[in-house]
């Protein structure tokens, strides 16, 4: 064992006079971050049932939650698009409704250009509860 180990020293420093400088040397590294953005709401549908023209049904102004599953604050924003018959629009009319969200004070808004901020800076795991109103048109031909 001693022997082996003196040879094996000596093999390092007769390998030690022979090494040179080395040059520099630039490398790239790089660096990926991963960001999982989810975000669930339940229930997942609503049933306004039956109603007529010019009236507005609302659900529970806590009926939805919008939870954040991800693992980054994410900022919220309820937006609202045309049906098969009518237009989304910031009054109703003929063959246009509007949709309002509960805010947690107040029914509010939901542009249908921009959409509403529902949450800022939702934190991972948090939810924000939110109720839907809907302001049905005041005539239709598609009852």
């Amino acid at each position: 064992m001693k022997k082996a180990l003196i040879l094996a020293l000596v093999i390092c420093f007769a390998c030690a006079g022979s090494v040179s400088a080395a040059t520099s040397q630039q490398i790239s590294v790089t660096v990926t971050i991963t960001q999982n953005i989810s975000v669930s709401v339940t229930p997942g549908s609503y049933d306004f049932q039956s109603t007529g023209e010019n009236s507005t049904v609302s659900t529970p102004v806590n009926a939805f939650a919008a939870t954040n599953d991800g693992n980054v604050s994410q900022n919220l924003t309820i937006t609202v698009g045309n049906s098969t018959n009518w237009t989304a629009g910031t009054a109703a009319g003929n063959e246009i409704f509007v949709m309002n969200y509960y805010d947690g004070a107040n029914w509010t808004l939901v542009d249908p250009t921009s959409g509403a901020a529902l949450a800022s800076g939702l934190g991972q795991g948090s939810s924000v509860n939110f109720g839907l109103q809907l302001l049905v048109a005041t005539s239709t031909a598609h009852g």
